[in-house]
């Protein structure tokens, strides 16, 4: 009996160790498993197809960041822009032009530590991702004080957004393909790990249902192979201010090459100008 005992808890054991060494593995190294960032030299010289400047802006904690300014004739407003988690704004500041062209509004934008020219290593939790964020919301404050201000978040970059609109209530919210949580996305990748393991947590399902009195638009694709679209259905019950468009047979990466895409972008911006603007960058 001890002997059938032994080689039942042999393999039990390898198993628990080999569980227990992937999770310190995802533990100690989740920021590779969530950035996949571009970096660009120093002397890199962005080109796009209207107007804009480059600027820095450094953080309390020290790392510089990198950003871009398009600025619009019309003058509606300003979009803080927070991308996905791969690339740089040498790929970025195109969706940011195309956003100014397509909606007449400024967009700010900028890029991750560790990403393109900004400083600074991948972020290991979720804290430098809203410092960063905070920083450029407040440049912005300072410059545009008067400026209606609209919250971008694309995929990992909605959970900044949707975490500085719970703060300081902006005019708008838009988030593209968000999630209800970077722990509860993993959870379902990696079914064997805790949520609480995760540094990196960015809970859209919490801050949102800290926002009230606000205008929210969620758009996701059907087809999202990265997001499940699953997630923008819980994030859309939230509240009743949040309005979600699902666009069908988009998947993650390709929802602005559909025909419903900019007019639903464009018209809650319209919307947002209609009913006036109560809330501004400060």
């Amino acid at each position: 009996m001890s002997r059938m005992l032994s080689w039942l808890l042999v393999p039990l054991f390898s198993i628990a160790l080999l569980m227990m060494l992937a999770i310190a593995v995802f533990y100690f190294n989740q920021e590779r498993l969530i950035f996949f960032p571009e970096k660009l030299a120093e002397d890199f010289s962005f080109h796009f197809p209207i107007p804009f400047r480059e600027a820095n802006i450094q953080l309390k904690s020290g790392q510089k960041i990198n950003y871009l300014v398009f600025n619009s004739e019309s003058n509606q407003g300003t979009i803080l822009y927070f991308h996905g988690n791969a690339g740089s704004l040498k790929e970025w500041g195109f969706v940011a032009s195309d956003l100014v062209k397509h909606t007449g509004w400024a967009v700010w934008i900028m890029d991750f530590p560790g990403y393109g020219k900004s400083g600074g290593r991948l972020p290991k939790t979720e804290k430098i991702l809203l410092e960063m964020g905070r920083a450029l919301r407040s440049k912005l404050s300072q410059e545009k004080p008067h400026s209606p201000v609209v919250l971008f978040g694309r995929s990992i970059g909605s959970g900044i957004a949707t975490a500085l609109a719970a703060e300081h209530h902006p005019s708008g919210l838009i988030l593209e393909a968000p999630y209800r949580s970077i722990a509860k996305l993993g959870k379902e990748i990696y079914p064997f790990l805790p949520e609480v393991f995760s540094r990196i947590d960015l809970d859209n399902e919490k801050a949102l249902s800290a926002i009230h009195s606000m205008p929210v638009l969620i758009i996701h694709g059907s087809k999202d192979e990265v997001i499940p679209i699953n997630h923008s259905k819980v994030l859309s019950g939230v509240n009743a201010e949040i309005k979600l468009i699902v666009i069908p047979d988009a998947n993650h990466n390709n929802l602005d090459s559909f025909p419903a895409y900019w007019p639903a972008v464009h018209g809650f911006l319209l919307g947002l100008a209609l009913q006036g603007f109560d809330h501004f960058g400060g």
